[in-house]
């Protein structure tokens, strides 16, 4: 069993959601997948899960594909996440890291500017 770091919290039809804790999780879902509405990133992220079997890719990197499959899919939970920032990708993390820098007070006088 390769255990998630984080589970993946995903809305199943009416009857409410489902925690995915496990590779073997992820794989159940996207097996029970109806077969009409399958298609090639389906089979990418299925193919990353297994991919962690063969130590080519770690569970994290499987959890962030089934991620991003399900957000596309509209059918991830919004849930608490303890450590902010975890579903987002490396671009997403760096522009946010950007637009955090820290405002310092006082003059701005020597910025851009060459004395």
């Amino acid at each position: 069993m390769h255990k998630l770091s984080l589970p993946v919290t995903v809305a199943v039809g009416l009857s409410g959601s489902r925690d995915l804790c496990t590779i073997e999780d992820l794989l159940d879902f996207l097996d029970e997948w109806p077969p009409a509405r399958r298609g090639p990133i389906r089979e990418e992220v299925r193919r990353m899960c297994l991919a962690v079997y063969a130590s080519e890719a770690s569970s994290d990197d499987a959890r962030d594909a089934f991620v991003a499959y399900a957000r596309l899919l509209n059918v991830l939970e919004a849930t608490f996440d303890p450590v902010p920032g975890h579903d987002l990708t490396a671009a997403d993390r760096a522009h946010r890291k950007l637009h955090k820098a820290p405002v310092h007070g006082g003059s701005r006088a020597g910025v851009g500017s060459r004395r």
